[in-house]
């Protein structure tokens, strides 16, 4: 009996070995698609650190410009040309025409649209990267995962046979060593009534 015992334990230890190598790879996919959405935030949070840079940087030009712009319209109305010629050169500056100040502001705006196009870009490759790296591992760890559930499917229906086997062996032992007993007994009551008529003979 110890045999199928040992065996019948073996097998069941490699069941839970097979289900805790299934559990472990289940939690390295959840590790996995955690470190993914980490990732992810960091992207968005370094876009959205760039866009307020770029307002801060925009805010200050606003700023400098409104004061180069009183200081020049005081000046500019004591000694207006000269001065303004003055103010250009010292601070290496050039006139520039409305218009072509227009045309600037316009490919300034064109640029931050292209600027803002291509970080959509990187964004949405980046995503379907990690999207399909993400997937392929999945569908490994789903594949894994299935043969690790196949293989411990056929070791418990290997157990359940067993066991049924053990069972069946038992339930025939049983039955034979009642038969065994209910045999001694009876060669022991018949014996023992032949003895009782040998005694009886003898006192006649």
């Amino acid at each position: 009996m110890s045999e199928p015992t040992n065996t019948l334990i073996t097998t069941a230890d490699r069941s839970v070995k097979a289900i805790t190598a299934a559990t472990a790879g289940l939690a390295k996919v959840v590790a996995e698609v955690v470190a993914l959405g980490g990732i992810a935030e960091t992207l968005s949070a370094d876009i959205q650190q760039k866009e307020s840079q770029l307002t801060d940087l925009e805010r200050q030009l606003n700023i400098n410009t409104r004061n180069a712009k009183a200081e020049l319209a005081v000046r500019v109305a004591e000694a207006e040309n000269v001065v303004l010629s003055s103010l250009l050169v010292k601070n290496d500056l050039a006139r520039v025409s409305n218009a072509t100040l227009q045309e600037l502001q316009d490919n300034l705006t064109d640029a931050r649209s292209n600027v803002d196009l291509r970080v959509a870009d990187a964004v949405k490759s980046a995503e379907s990267s990690l999207y399909a790296q993400f997937t392929a591992k999945l569908q490994k760890q789903e594949s894994d995962f299935k043969v690790a559930n196949a293989e411990l499917v056929a070791d418990l229906r290997a157990v359940k046979e067993r066991n049924q086997f053990l069972a069946d062996e038992l339930v025939k032992a049983r039955a034979e060593l009642t038969a065994e007993r209910d045999a001694r007994i009876q060669i022991a009551k018949a014996e023992a009534g032949r003895q009782g008529v040998v005694v009886n003979a003898g006192k006649q």
